[in-house]
């Protein structure tokens, strides 16, 4: 994760971080609602509405000199009037560059913020996770186990052999554990640290039913620690194979976009009426 990634993810979790205290669907629903209401907001603050308008007619009065010139095959209009065209697009796109610029980096900051935040379940007590450390090849074989912890609880043991997993960019070692998470009397967030020894060396892994927690911790260059988390499908719908994008990415854009061009139209008929 890039240190651009993790200010993004600091400030979405504090402009956006209350979304998490409601289901996954439900915070699907409020980030696309709040972020296609600034989007339009946006656009009607940094682009002046009057001078935007008289672009349009210029554009529909050159288009219709256009067809004029082309029927009466007046070259010299038709290049007069194409330069005047550019002119009139550039002082359009001038006029849209600052709404364009900051939608996109918003836009860009709630893709970031919700990959990181909502494709995935977070640890619930009760409820069962793995979790998994991947170590140099070379460690095969080896003999590793979690520290027992008050509070977590392992379905097969502590103890582990470490075994190859043949991955395409390369080979690793990997043991995993099925841990659950006691169930606490109250709602709070529940922090328990994870210590996996291997030999001489310990790595240690902080886990949370916090949604923000982070599920995978880079050790050194070719160790890791990861809690393999329950994918997020929105309203339980699997998105078509040969959509490269997220399922949480997918429905945000689905119901992003009509929200976006409602949100604009609704502006333009209450501007238009005041």
């Amino acid at each position: 994760m890039t240190e651009i990634e993790k200010f993004v993810l600091d400030i979405g979790d504090v402009c956006l971080g209350w979304t998490l205290l409601f289901s996954h669907d439900g915070a699907l629903l409020l980030i696309a609602f709040l972020t296609a209401s600034v989007l339009v907001l946006l656009r009607f603050l940094l682009i002046n509405k009057f001078e935007m308008n008289l672009i349009r007619n210029d554009l529909v009065m050159l288009k219709g000199l256009m067809r004029e010139s082309r029927h009466s095959n007046d070259s010299e209009s038709i290049v007069r009037i194409r330069m005047n065209r550019v002119r009139i697009l550039w002082m359009k796109v001038k006029m849209e560059i600052p709404a364009v610029i900051l939608s996109t980096i918003l836009f860009s900051s709630v893709l970031i913020w919700g990959e990181q935040r909502l494709n995935w379940h977070p640890i619930k007590s009760g409820e069962p996770f793995l979790i998994r450390i991947e170590l140099p090849a070379s460690s095969v074989d080896q003999v590793c186990h979690i520290v027992p912890v008050q509070g977590i609880e392992s379905a097969n043991g502590w103890i582990r052999q470490l075994t190859l997993q043949e991955n395409s960019s390369r080979n690793v070692a990997v043991a995993s554990w099925n841990l659950t998470v006691s169930e606490e009397e109250d709602n709070e967030v529940v922090e328990r640290e994870i210590v996996i020894r291997v030999r001489d060396e310990a790595y240690h892994h902080m886990l949370s039913t916090d949604p923000n927690f982070q599920s995978r911790i880079i050790h050194a260059d070719t160790t890791s620690t990861v809690v393999l988390l329950k994918p997020y499908l929105p309203f339980g719908i699997s998105k078509p194979n040969w959509i490269a994008l997220s399922p949480w990415c997918c429905a945000f854009l689905t119901i992003l976009a009509p929200l976006y061009f409602l949100g604009n139209i609704l502006l333009s008929m209450v501007t238009k009426r005041v």
